[in-house]
């Protein structure tokens, strides 16, 4: 298969765009576990964070998220209308959907 110039660009961009996202994403987990060890919160569940980058991972073509933690330190991303709590058991819930 030949691949034209176009196509390349366009995937050079989306890997920049991709890039730029979860540059934002890794500084908002960092600034999310340095607010937990502030406030002796404990630490992000590892295995909720792993389930969102696994999500993340599986759909490349989202935008960044707001994300914030649960009471249990777990990850809850907000897309648009669309909420998900990624669960401690390496699950994941919509909690909302767009109506």
């Amino acid at each position: 298969m030949r691949i034209t110039y176009t196509q390349a660009k366009r995937k050079k961009e989306g890997i920049i765009r991709l890039t730029a996202r979860n540059d934002r994403i890794r500084k908002r987990i960092i600034d999310l576990k340095k607010l937990l060890e502030e406030e002796g919160g404990g630490e992000i569940n590892q295995i909720s964070l792993n389930c969102f980058f696994d999500y993340l991972n599986n759909n490349p073509t989202l935008d960044y998220p707001q994300i914030s933690l649960t009471p249990d330190n777990d990850i809850y991303a907000v897309w648009n209308k669309t909420s998900i709590r990624f669960k401690s058991d390496g699950t994941y819930k919509i909690v909302q959907g767009e109506e």
